[in-house]
């Protein structure tokens, strides 16, 4: 999925880092009972994930170098505040993380928001193309086949995960719900493992940092890249 958005303003390697927090939270929220195959449950998360992090694709002025690059840096930087924070940062959260002035990164945002319609296509692992409005459960369908991709991608996932410390591990557990199915606050994973928030939060960032690099060496990489 990431090669379709190369070129795009983006580099690769933050595509990838993007398709993961997707897939994580596909995994995670996940639901066999809804008849949902997970190839295009999973795939959607992921492309949504990486679309959140471009440009408007409709957009049809090209922008100057100098703004794609801040931008890329802006989407990163949401990314990283959004894990340790444990929710969107704000406008002026992102300023002073970028040592910038508010207005700045306001006007950089307006850039960065995707039209979606229910009728958008969206690919799934297959290859074959649905409408986003189709994603809506169909209890008719046959359920084996997403149980089988579910704990495919879950073992990739535990796979991905056996490389991260152990307080890296039970940080991105308990923030991605894994395990528990409940998602935790930056606040409730600080009081739980008894880490300050700053800890946590340099933990979560370290982490996804290290699942990037493993991604692009195994069986994520096919799943995601």
């Amino acid at each position: 999925l990431a090669r379709r958005y190369r070129n795009r303003g983006l580099p690769m390697v933050d595509l990838m880092q993007e398709g993961i927090i997707g897939l994580l939270n596909a995994v995670n929220k996940f639901d066999l009972d809804k008849g949902i195959r997970f190839s295009t449950y999973g795939a959607w998360w992921v492309r949504e994930a990486m679309t959140r992090s471009l440009s408007n694709k409709s957009r049809t002025v090209r922008l100057p170098v100098h703004l794609n690059e801040f931008m890329t840096k802006l989407r990163r930087v949401r990314a990283e505040l959004s894990l340790s924070l444990g929710r969107k940062p704000t406008e002026e959260e992102l300023a002073l993380a970028l040592s910038v002035k508010t207005e700045k990164v306001r006007k950089a945002l307006s850039y960065t928001q995707p039209s979606v319609s229910l009728d958008q296509p969206v690919t799934n692992g297959e290859g074959d193309e649905c409408a986003l409005i189709d994603l809506t459960p169909d209890e008719d369908s046959s359920a084996p086949d997403s149980q089988a991709d579910a704990g495919f991608v879950r073992k990739q996932v535990e796979d991905l995960l056996a490389g991260l410390s152990k307080r890296e591990r039970q940080v991105i557990r308990m923030r991605f719900g894994f395990g528990s199915g409940r998602e935790r606050s930056l606040n409730e994973v600080s009081k739980e493992l008894g880490l300050t928030r700053d800890q946590v939060g340099k933990a979560s960032c370290k982490a996804m940092r290290k699942l990037k690099a493993r991604a692009t060496h195994q069986g994520l990489q096919a799943i995601i890249a």
